[in-house]
Parts: C-alpha cells; structure tokens; sequence
C-alpha cells in the first residue's frame, strides 16, 4: 500500500510525503520506514493519510 501523509504526531515522519506501507502478516502489523530508516508502526491514530 502506499500513502501520503497528510499529519502525524511523530517528527521523524514528514507531511506530505509519501511512503509505503509494509504488512507484517507474520507479527500481524503494519510499518513504514521513516525519515531516518526507522521502522515505525503505521497507526491511523498517529498518521493522518490518504492511499495513492
């Protein structure tokens, strides 16, 4: 899946950028990588986004 965006309360993920979303069936998750190669949880309560 692939997002843009649109807030998010965390610093090291950038508005308006656009980022993909990898699903961890496994660990049943889902995360994107950040700004510094971070992996970061993707949560609807910490990102607003649109899909692409």
């Amino acid at each position: 899946m692939i997002v843009k965006i649109n807030s998010s309360l965390l610093d090291s993920v950038m508005e308006s950028k656009v980022y993909r979303v990898f699903n961890d069936e496994k660990n049943d998750e889902r995360y994107i990588f950040d700004e510094d190669n971070e992996k970061v949880l993707f949560d609807s309560m910490i990102f607003n986004y649109e899909l692409i």
